[in-house]
């Protein structure tokens, strides 16, 4: 049996060796299909640390009039903690808002003159943090409707367009990327199938003359399933390779995006290496077993 599996081996390396250029381009197509698929786990990781990152520091400011009472500011808050489920309610008020801008502008003495001549304008603020991003929308809407008259602006629409445009983006390279993997995943699989049929067909006096001398279909199957498991198999390293080669160039100071693609690569290297040796090597075999089922005639 072990003699038997080992020439089957050896008969599919001398099969892949055969097929020359036909196997260079399976390789090729197999690389790429491997590279894009770990391309979209990576771009899944990279683009939920970008929206966490976005959703950690977002949060919403409603200033309101001058005029409006310390007392009925801090009771709306409270409202507020009450009806959504918010991380926190931060009140800042005329006087700290003034001492906020004098600290940060101090050294501009025209502006400090000109901020004595007019006196303190800033409005009493309420900082609100939320839970869920979404909440954002349904705690501004709800200050509208319920406080239209104090309240004199909510800096919430622009940073709401700025993470739903992140979210956009990434859904749509997401999907270009996914049917890009498919349309090239399709193609690995004719490549190799049309690569191992050929094979087939150059073989096929070869093939009559081992089934003259007593080499079993067992043998004849597995020589074919072995030269794809090849292909799959040296695809899925050079995938590796390349993938780990990007990471050190990113990591040494060639990142025009500040993505930590070395942590990704690592943090999820269990499953980028069965993922690779599963597109690799899942495909290369499948088209093989499909090629010798269909033109291997023993």
């Amino acid at each position: 049996m072990f003699t038997s599996i080992k020439r089957s081996c050896k008969l599919g390396w001398k099969n892949f060796k055969r097929s020359g250029g036909l196997s260079l381009v399976a390789i090729v197509v197999l690389v790429a299909t491997g590279f894009l698929a770990t391309s979209l786990l990576l771009a899944r990781e990279v683009s939920e640390d970008v929206i966490e990152d976005i959703e950690a520091s977002a949060d919403i400011s409603v200033y309101f009039n001058l005029a409006t009472p310390e007392e009925q500011i801090l009771e709306i808050g409270e409202d507020l903690e009450n009806e959504f489920n918010l991380l926190g309610v931060d009140y800042v008020s005329r006087h700290e808002a003034l001492e906020s801008f004098r600290a940060r502008h101090g050294d501009n003495e025209v502006l400090m003159e000109a901020l004595d001549e007019v006196g303190n304008r800033f409005a009493a603020t309420l900082n609100i943090k939320a839970g869920e991003v979404e909440d954002y929308r349904a705690i501004s809407d709800y200050v509208r409707s319920n406080h239209s008259g104090i309240v004199d602006e909510i800096d919430f629409y622009r940073r709401k367009e700025a993470i739903e445009s992140i979210f956009d983006i990434t859904s749509r390279v997401q999907k270009s990327l996914l049917v890009t993997g498919v349309i090239l995943a399709l193609v690995s699989v004719f490549i190799v199938f049309g690569t191992i049929r050929l094979s087939i067909y150059s073989l096929n006096e070869e093939i009559k003359i081992m089934k003259l001398v007593g080499a079993s279909n067992w043998f004849m199957r597995g020589s074919f399933i072995v030269q794809g498991f090849i292909l799959g198999l040296i695809a899925s390293v050079i995938s590796l390779l390349l993938l780990f080669a990007l990471a050190a160039l990113m990591s040494q100071g060639y990142n025009p995006f500040g993505m930590d693609l070395d942590l990704h690569i690592f943090g999820n290297l269990s499953f980028i290496l069965i993922l690779q040796f599963s597109v690799g090597i899942g495909l290369s075999v499948l088209s093989s077993l499909i090629a010798v089922r269909r033109y291997l005639k023993v």
